[in-house]
């Protein structure tokens, strides 16, 4: 690239002062057009390089002949290469096509198109503000219309390709055609004078000013390159001071605001501020806004004595004498402006100094949005490394973060999975192959119907129905649920699991699926369904047991009832005849006798209280509302409490296994009442309804806790629980509502 920029200003010094037959022309193309191709396609010193070798091949054919000039392989390749790029690209490179071939139909003499493409690539040029190529495009058609004999139509082309020179800024270009054509220029004949002062003015010298402008070519960092612009302009102009001001858009809209600052003589030498130009003291605000608002360029001898700038503060206060402005204007807009003093004398800024400097200016606004941009590109290579960077890294812990995922999935017992809303698995751990002895493609490729049984399918599926309905109501999005399921194996056999399902969402939050862990369950479910048996097995043992026991009851009750009751009675008949046998007896020995016959009805009467107890007649013969109505009636005396019972309907029947467990959960509770509530009152409630009974035992007493109820020292409580259930009824015991204990049973009639 280095190579590529120094060979670039002398392939355009060859172009400006004509020296097609110099020998070092052609060396010089082929070692820029070797340096061109080793750079990158896109950078603008390769595709100027093929464009002045164009011409200067073009000039070179004019020259030489033969059907074997050496030249004709590189012209063709920089022809074929300038068409591609105006065709990629027409509006930066339309024009300079154009031009090479406007020149090669005028070598091989086509006058149509040659003056045809001269003018359209000289319209092209001022369309898009290309004055360097207009200029050479008028100067090139006038050769060539001049060879044709229109002198008119070339005076024509000639006068516009100075006047393009000069607004390019070439002025010592446009000064060498008028000079060579003083018959169409006689008002600016060459003076020996003036030509002498232009050879002792080092700011023609063309070697210098192409270095210069080399310098400015390179690329590198915006605040050194500032730096290198302050000091090529100030050996080109031998200023005192220097103001670059430098084009900056914001959203409130265009400012322009000091880049670099010179002084001669300033110990910092060149100082950077990034302030609007209205702020600083020291700079003619008047004088540069005029000079923006054309853009124009303004060079004043004395700007403090200036009569049009003589209200501006800086020209008051700071009395500055030489003056120049110069606008920096790229293709289509003024990117920055130099602003230029010299305090020594008036008139320092001479026109060969200020031509001088306008030959670096269009360089110095094209280098300064290449800088621009190639800090640009730079800030973003360096953003787009970072985001490379951390994308980088990001992979690398998505990839760790993966396979340390699939390592636990590939490795855990349990088989994870994820389905989507459609219900068809979209992944399977590869634990599935140890659970179900299937491949997890396999296990994909099913339908959910053939993975388990019919009756855990559709429990599935309706879970699964479930939970899109709670999603559009919009339920907990956190939830989980968990199933158990019978699933088939690879050989037909089945295994139960338990799955544990959770809402798959994407980062929307909407729902997408499901994912869930499966897990072997089988041992456990045949632990629970053995434990179901033993436990089942116990309750028919218990209610055999309870059954025996009241059987034992009912016997004990009917032999003291028969037995030791009619014994007794026997006694008390006997003593009743002994009282009538011994009339005259003394009254110590009647006395004795009633005693006697007093201790049987005592003995008589806590037999009977000894068979109901053990087995009420009244639940026998009168029905399970009689025995009620009576043992309610006694435990009323008995303990004192308040009892209410209520019965609806007022009479009914029961079967007597239901009556018998009826009854006896109703004495166990008032008999847990009188020991642990001390209540105030009870109320009983015993209802049938609908094929149910239903018993209620409440009391106001101080409560129970439900935690205790559970306890294997309440055998009251389990006994109770278990007669229930021996009836396939339902047991319940809580607080009741107002404080004590509410106990129901419901039996089925």
């Amino acid at each position: 690239l280095a190579e590529s920029r120094y060979y670039l200003p002398q392939l355009l010094l060859f172009c400006l002062r004509g020296e097609a037959e110099n020998a070092k022309v052609m060396a010089t193309v082929r070692l820029a057009l070797s340096y061109a191709d080793k750079t990158e396609r896109g950078m603008i010193p390769y595709f100027e390089i093929n464009f002045y070798a164009a011409l200067l091949l073009l000039d070179l054919r004019r020259h030489q002949t033969g059907p074997f000039w050496q030249g004709h392989r590189l012209l063709r390749r920089c022809r074929r290469r300038l068409a591609r790029w105006a065709r990629l690209c027409p509006v930066n490179f339309q024009a300079h096509h154009l031009l090479v071939e406007a020149e090669a139909a005028a070598r091989r003499g086509r006058f149509s198109a040659a003056l045809r493409a001269f003018d359209q690539a000289a319209s092209l040029a001022a369309k898009q503000g290309f004055n360097q190529i207009l200029a050479q495009a008028r100067e090139r058609a006038s050769r060539f219309l001049f060879d044709q004999g229109l002198e008119e139509a070339g005076r024509r082309a000639l006068e516009e390709a100075v006047t393009a020179y000069e607004k390019w800024g070439a002025g010592a270009k446009a000064d060498q055609l008028r000079a060579a054509w003083p018959q169409i220029f006689p008002q600016h004949a060459a003076d020996p004078m003036e030509a002498a002062r232009r050879r002792s003015d080092p700011s023609l010298d063309w070697t210098r000013l192409l270095a210069l402008s080399r310098e400015l070519t390179r690329p590198q960092e915006f605040v050194p390159y500032l730096d290198e612009l302050i000091r090529v302009v100030v050996e080109a102009t031998a200023c005192r001071r220097l103001c670059l001001l430098l084009r900056r858009t914001e959203s409130r809209g265009e400012s322009y605001v000091v880049g670099a600052c010179y002084a001669h003589g300033a110990a910092a030498g060149v100082s950077h501020d990034n302030r609007p130009y209205e702020e600083v003291e020291d700079l003619p605000k008047t004088i540069i806004a005029e000079s923006l608002q054309g853009p124009q360029l303004i060079c004043l001898e004395d700007a403090a004595n200036d009569p049009r700038f003589a209200h501006d503060p800086w020209c008051r206060k700071g009395r500055p004498r030489s003056v120049l402005v110069v606008p920096l204007v790229a293709p289509g807009r003024v990117v920055g402006l130099l602003y230029l003093e010299n305090n020594l004398a008036p008139g320092l800024f001479s026109r060969r100094r200020v031509e001088s400097l306008q030959l670096l200016t269009s360089q110095m606004a094209i280098s300064l949005e290449n800088v621009r941009s190639y800090q640009s590109l730079v800030q973003s290579y360096q953003e787009l490394a970072t985001e490379v960077e951390r994308r980088r890294q990001a992979e690398t812990e998505l990839a760790a973060s993966e396979a340390y995922y699939r390592l636990l999935a590939d490795n855990v017992s349990d088989v994870i999975w994820t389905m989507g809303l459609d219900l068809r698995l979209n992944y399977v751990s590869p634990s599935i192959r140890r659970l179900q002895g299937i491949e997890p493609r396999e296990q994909m490729a099913k339908e959910l119907s053939a993975i388990m049984t019919p009756a855990s399918y559709h429990r599935a599926v309706a879970a699964f129905n479930e939970e899109l309905v709670r999603e559009q109501s919009g339920s907990d999005p956190q939830r989980n649920r968990q199933l158990e399921l019978e699933l088939y194996r690879q050989d037909g056999s089945t295994i139960w699991t338990e799955n544990l399902i959770s809402l798959l969402r994407n980062p929307d939050g909407k729902l997408t699926g499901f994912i869930g862990v499966t897990r072997d369950i089988s041992e456990r479910k045949h632990h629970e369904e053995l434990l179901h048996h033993s436990r089942e097995e116990l309750r028919r043992l218990a209610a055999n047991l309870v059954e025996s026991r009241e059987e034992e009851r009912r016997n004990i009750a009917r032999e003291l009832h028969d037995e030791l009751g009619q014994s007794m009675l026997g006694l008390r008949m006997d003593t009743a005849l002994l009282k009538d046998l011994l009339p005259a007896a003394p009254p110590d020995a009647a006395l004795k006798v009633a005693e006697i016959d007093r201790g049987i009805r005592g003995v008589l009467h806590r037999v009977r209280r000894i068979c109901s107890e053990l087995r009420p007649a009244l639940l026998d013969h009168l029905g399970l509302v009689a025995a009620v109505r009576h043992f309610v009636s006694e435990f009323a005396d008995k303990s004192g409490l308040e009892c209410r019972l209520h019965v609806s309907p007022e009479d009914f029947s029961a079967a007597p296994q239901c009556a018998l467990t009826l009854f006896r959960i109703l004495q166990e509770s008032c008999t847990n009442i009188v020991k642990h509530a001390a209540a105030g009152r009870v109320v009983i409630t015993l209802c049938r309804d609908n094929g149910v009974i239903r018993l209620t035992v409440a009391d106001n007493g101080r409560g129970f806790d439900p935690a205790a109820s559970l306890s294997p020292r309440c055998c009251g409580i389990i006994g109770m629980r278990e007669r229930v259930a021996a009836c396939g009824g339902e047991f319940t015991i809580r607080p009741a509502n107002g404080g004590g204990t509410e106990v129901t049973v419901l039996l089925p009639e």
